[in-house]
């Protein structure tokens, strides 16, 4: 079997996509099959892709937070967007999430808005979201409630 373990532009990033199936998406998350162990080292990026996150795939991924330390959620659906975000927030390690949904669920921005709240360890958030009025004050709300680590805020693509 080729080298499954990047499939994206550069090596230190594992990209999952809509088109695995959900073995195929375990077996990247809990083993080292797939990547030589410098490879393996290397990567720091967890960027996902269309998935439809489920309980299943949401609580596969959450078990693996600890790999990573940036992570892409790439418009991505389903029940547990929120509980992936959210767990990004309680996970240690983890610097940059960046996060693009059009539109965004109301349960991924309490999701957001809670977890700035929180102590936690990200120090760079891009959104790429539609920003109404009430989404707007609940990450408000978010930053000014906590955040303290919170160095870079990118909104510059949201509409």
């Amino acid at each position: 079997m080729p080298n499954v373990c990047c499939a994206a532009d550069d090596t230190a990033t594992l990209a999952l996509n809509s088109h695995m199936e959900f073995f195929q998406l375990a077996r990247l998350l809990r083993s080292e099959d797939g990547c030589d162990k410098e490879q393996q080292q290397q990567q720091t990026t967890l960027s996902l892709h269309r998935l439809n996150l489920d309980y299943n795939v949401a609580h596969e991924i959450i078990d693996h937070l600890f790999k990573w330390k940036e992570y892409d959620i790439i418009n991505c659906e389903g029940d547990h967007v929120s509980t992936l975000i959210a767990a990004l927030f309680q996970q240690v390690g983890v610097q940059r999430v960046a996060l693009c949904s059009q539109p965004v669920e109301a349960a991924v921005v309490n999701a957001l808005s809670n977890g700035l709240q929180l102590p936690h360890s990200i120090q760079e958030i891009s959104l790429k979201i539609d920003l109404s009025l009430q989404t707007t004050r609940m990450l408000l709300q978010g930053i000014n409630q906590g955040s303290i680590l919170l160095k870079h805020l990118d909104l510059s693509q949201c509409d």
